[in-house]
């Protein structure tokens, strides 16, 4: 039993010793899979019969590439490191200008003594808590005119690319599939 241990301990670790000579060499400056092979004309391996001496390192991968693949090069950056920079930053402080300002908050109503006392009247005023929040969400339908016409005006003015009116439109037309949803199944979350 004790050999086939000392067996699989040793093959485990010849098998880690491989991989850590083989992913910590250097690269090498090869780009051809043969190119470890020494290549002579045929008179002179007749003359002399050596062997092929192998590269410095002949199990390092070739190095990547100086320029990018095409499908890269389209893509390259169009700011300077320092500009991307100050954008990022500027992003981080001010929020980027293309989203919607957000709404003030109000304080949170919290239940009375007597809701807290009865169990019926605290599962009444969660109810009404989670009616309120949904109506928080639901209530960008009252916006949906106001939205198209942004909408409309960015096209317009060539503000936004096509593929991004397109997306604002399919956003508008799920707000209105919504609205036509509570509107038959529970218009009581509908803003009022």
């Amino acid at each position: 039993m004790t050999r086939w241990l000392l067996l699989a301990l040793g093959c485990v670790s010849g098998g880690v010793a491989a991989a850590w000579l083989l992913f910590s060499a250097p690269p090498a400056t090869l780009n051809h899979p043969l190119a470890g092979v020494a290549t002579q004309p045929a008179s002179a391996t007749a003359a002399k019969p050596e062997l092929a001496k192998p590269a410095s390192d002949a199990f390092s991968v070739s190095p990547a590439p100086e320029r990018p693949i095409e499908a890269e090069a389209a893509s390259e950056p169009t700011l300077s490191p320092a500009e991307a920079i100050t954008l990022m930053q500027v992003m981080a402080e001010q929020g980027d200008p293309r989203s919607p300002a957000l709404l003030k908050t109000t304080p949170r109503r919290l239940p009375s003594a007597e809701q807290l006392a009865d169990s019926e009247q605290y599962s009444a005023f969660e109810q009404e808590q989670l009616n309120d929040l949904l109506r928080s969400y639901t209530g960008i339908v009252n916006d949906i005119p106001e939205i198209k016409e942004r909408i409309d005006q960015a096209e317009q003015l060539g503000e936004r690319t096509p593929d991004e009116i397109n997306e604002a439109r399919e956003a508008v037309g799920q707000l209105e599939a919504m609205q036509a949803r509570l509107q038959q199944e529970n218009p009581a979350l509908l803003p009022q």
